[in-house]
């Protein structure tokens, strides 16, 4: 293992990971400050998916067929765009409309970045552990969750877009140093969409199966805020709440190399489609901010576990050719999920509550990780 390399995929996913605590999981609270509702901020986000899922239609086939030669610019343009629009907000606090548009395509950027980030860990030259890599942009963000927090509580939202400006900063100089392997011949990119399906049995259930166990996880991420609300909290619990989150993620992530010792990749990724069903009905029995602390603790069953063992269930089912397009459509799911799960997150909550909500997500996980399991299980004939 390349010590250097694998340090220098940290830290690119510790600033990414940084500027990603500003997005989504402030989303909610920074557009109900200037006046949105629950639904208004719902479909803020939804159409924040949209965009996501539109530049990962547009551009993932173009960076496959330019044989990794656009990943980086890609990533840069996208960035600096980010950087832009944060400054924009800066100037214009208070417009519903402008922070409205800027936020959305802030969000937008953050979800489309994250399989091309995920993807230069397989693109970089050495042998790069994502574990490694993912777990430390986990635990600088728990950290980037408490301070964010305590700067929008002291300075406002603007805090929000001079912190991601800052990371996003630093995040540009350490991918255009970060050295690629262009060596490796790209092929099987000019086969039709359809022939992944043909290859991958069962592909497209687990599909389905992560789109709702990914709705379950719109609902709980992007209306956390107004989750802790209800238990008595602030914009200061919220940070600390999505700090342990984080810091939860960081042992799952550095220990999956030995989990996966103990049972293949299609059992921990079966495994953390009901995860998300535990943390729903914890967040539902926790009657205050304490306690709603402790049911954190479900976090390690759920994205994390979900996070490392996707990379690694595709690694395994697909030859060289659909590994990449592998990844791209688990990533999809969840821009899927992010466009039906934000509005009616926002109308279930402007409607019928913060429970009725909570019990909403965990059915969807279980009935999510279900339909998972079946399409895992056709896929591996039968043997998880």
């Amino acid at each position: 293992m390349h010590i250097r390399s694998n340090i220098h995929y940290a830290l690119i996913q510790a600033l990414f990971w940084s500027a990603y605590c500003t997005g989504t999981g402030y989303m909610a609270s920074c557009l109900l400050s200037i006046g949105y509702n629950n639904t208004g901020v719902g479909i803020a986000i939804a159409l924040s998916g949209a965009g996501a899922v539109l530049a990962q239609s547009l551009l993932s086939g173009v960076i496959d067929r330019s044989g990794k030669k656009l990943l980086k610019p890609v990533i840069l343009i996208c960035v600096i765009t980010s950087i832009v629009l944060s400054l924009v907000e800066l100037l214009f606090p208070t417009d519903k409309i402008i922070i409205g548009i800027c936020y959305g395509v802030n969000v937008a950027s953050l979800q489309f970045l994250v399989p091309l980030i995920n993807s230069m860990s397989i693109c970089g030259r050495g042998e790069i552990n994502f574990g490694i890599g993912r777990a430390a942009g986990s635990f600088v963000f728990a950290f980037a969750a408490v301070f964010v927090g305590e700067m929008v509580t002291i300075h406002g939202m603007g805090a929000l877009s001079v912190i991601r400006s800052i990371a996003f900063a630093a995040f540009v100089i350490c991918v255009l140093i970060f050295p690629i392997d262009y060596s490796e011949p790209v092929t099987g990119i000019k086969q039709k969409e359809e022939g992944f399906f043909r290859r991958n049995p069962g592909f497209a259930a687990i599909m389905a199966g992560c789109i709702l166990v990914y709705f379950c996880q719109t609902l709980l991420n992007n209306n956390a805020y107004q989750v802790i609300v209800s238990k008595g909290g602030d914009n200061v619990s919220h940070g600390t709440a999505l700090a342990i989150a984080a810091l939860i993620e960081v042992p799952v992530m550095l220990s999956f190399q030995k989990l996966l010792k103990i049972k293949s990749p299609s059992f921990w990724f079966a495994l953390s489609g009901f995860g998300y069903a535990v943390k729903a009905f914890a967040f539902l029995a926790a009657p205050n901010v304490t306690l709603y602390f402790v049911a954190q603790i479900a976090q390690l069953v759920g994205w994390p576990l979900m996070q490392v063992a996707s990379v690694a269930y595709v690694r395994t089912i697909t030859t060289d050719r659909d590994t990449t397009r592998g990844q791209a459509y688990i990533t999809l799911t969840y821009s899927i999920a992010l466009i039906v799960g934000s509005p009616l997150g926002g109308l279930l909550l402007q409607h019928l509550g913060v429970p009725v909500m909570l019990v909403a997500a965990g059915i969807c996980s279980i009935a999510g990780g279900t339909i998972m399991l079946a399409g895992i299980l056709k896929r591996n004939r039968f043997a998880v």
